[in-house]
């Protein structure tokens, strides 16, 4: 879980890295929410890493989220409520890393 109010949308966050830590560009996600599936790749947004990758989320609905490439399967992620310093609510974000092996 991510909290940080400057994002304005909840996001699930993928970030994928090879086995010396550097971004890996190109990785397909897959996420998947009652009614609906969104792919999504990392490295289209260099400016915040080329193993970056984002998908906006929509309150109240739950996601599942994988790699198509396969790997672990990440069930249960939805926007939760954060508080601010000044005690206002915001939706927050998941941030999920992968690491080749």
């Amino acid at each position: 879980m991510f909290c940080k109010d400057d994002l304005g949308t909840p996001l699930v966050i993928v970030q994928a890295y090879d086995a010396a830590g550097q971004g890996v560009p190109g990785v397909e996600a897959v996420v998947e929410w009652d009614g609906g599936e969104s792919h999504f790749f990392t490295g289209l947004k260099p400016e915040l890493g080329t193993g970056y990758a984002d998908f906006a989320m929509t309150p109240g609905v739950v996601y599942t989220l994988r790699l198509a490439a396969g790997g672990q399967i990440i069930p249960n992620l939805t926007p939760t409520e954060c508080e601010a310093q000044d005690g206002g609510r915001y939706w927050g974000s998941w941030v999920l890393v992968f690491t080749q092996p």
